[in-house]
């Protein structure tokens, strides 16, 4: 699993292009709390999705506050539009990992991401590069920003940090 922390402090992806055909990252969601995009998610599953755990925590006083509110839609480059929307019925969090795993109200029809093993990270050297794919507002969007060196980032040095330093290309949840 990857973590990405950019190289500079942004709300979210700077530069990059627009995501105009929703099918490029089919196991990309948008979550809503009150039909409000708060975060993305990930398909690793048929019936889970991976986020970070603070789109429950900040966004809601208690699990079954979040649960009676929230949705994830999938099948559109849109957080408010389009594609199909799944609720929750579980969860397993992972606080000091800041990981939720949210298990959808019924199974989606998406071949989930591939997750890496800590053993095949070759890739994500400094000097590299790597794609982000984030909502913008309410739009999806993509930036392929190059690999640096954990000492740019503010951050746990455990974590790949990534972004265009004085370029105007990052991501940020």
């Amino acid at each position: 699993l990857l973590w990405f922390t950019p190289a500079q402090q942004t709300e979210a992806i700077i530069g990059g292009s627009l995501v105009t055909n929703p099918s490029t990252y089919p196991w990309m969601g948008s979550i809503s709390v009150s039909d409000v995009h708060q975060c993305g998610a990930t398909v690793v599953d048929q019936e889970w999705i991976l986020t970070a755990n603070h789109c429950k925590t900040r966004y809601s006083s208690s699990w079954e506050d979040f649960k009676n509110r929230a949705t994830v839609r999938f099948g559109s480059n849109f957080a408010d539009s389009g594609g199909y929307t799944r609720s929750f019925i579980d969860y397993r969090e992972y606080p000091s990992l800041d990981v939720l795993l949210l298990k959808l109200s019924s199974p989606v029809n998406i071949t989930p991401i591939t997750i890496i093993s800590h053993g095949t990270m070759a890739y994500a050297n400094v000097g590299n590069s790597g794609t982000i794919i984030g909502h913008a507002g309410n739009v999806l969007k993509q930036v392929n920003v190059p690999i640096v060196h954990t000492s740019n980032c503010d951050n746990d040095q455990s974590l790949i940090c990534a972004g265009a330093i004085g370029v105007g290309l990052n991501a940020s949840d």
